[in-house]
This record gives C-alpha cells, structure tokens and sequence, in this order.
C-alpha cells in the first residue's frame, strides 16, 4: 500500500532536496499546520519549486498559536539589493 507522500510525488523525479522539503511540507500539513508562498496559502510543490530555485532566497516566517504549537509557516521571499 502506497502512502500519501508516495501518491503525490512518486511519479515525477525530483532532487533529494526537493524529497526533503515535500515530506516536511506535508508533515506539517498533516498536523494541521497552513502553509503559505508570499501570505497565500499553496500547495507543497509550489513552494518546493520557487524555494530551491537558484536566483531566489526564502526566509520561514513561523506563527504560533496561543499553545505554543505552529499554526502556519509563511515562506517569505529575501528580495536582494
């Protein structure tokens, strides 16, 4: 039986590093946590894609709730000057 990562990601080929960052993505998704590109929520590939593209630099920017546990994690492009 097939897991859910190996449902979404399993028939393209992607870098260990892309791998990586997806089961992260997805972990946090299945814990009930909002993931988001620029304030707008996305989908994991979306945010694997722009993150791992050379001319571009992502900062994490991690809300809590009030029980200190994380509610949403906001990839923040790093513009440079």
């Amino acid at each position: 039986m097939r897991t859910e990562w190996e449902e979404r990601v399993a028939p393209i080929e992607r870098s260990p590093q892309e791998q990586a960052l997806l089961r992260e993505l997805y972990s946090y998704i299945r814990c009930g946590c909002r993931i988001c590109l620029e304030g707008r929520p996305s989908r994991p590939e979306r945010i694997a894609n722009a993150c791992l593209r050379d001319d571009r630099l992502y900062m994490r920017d991690i809300m809590e709730n009030s029980e200190h546990r994380i509610c949403e994690i906001n990839f923040i492009r790093i513009r440079r000057r």
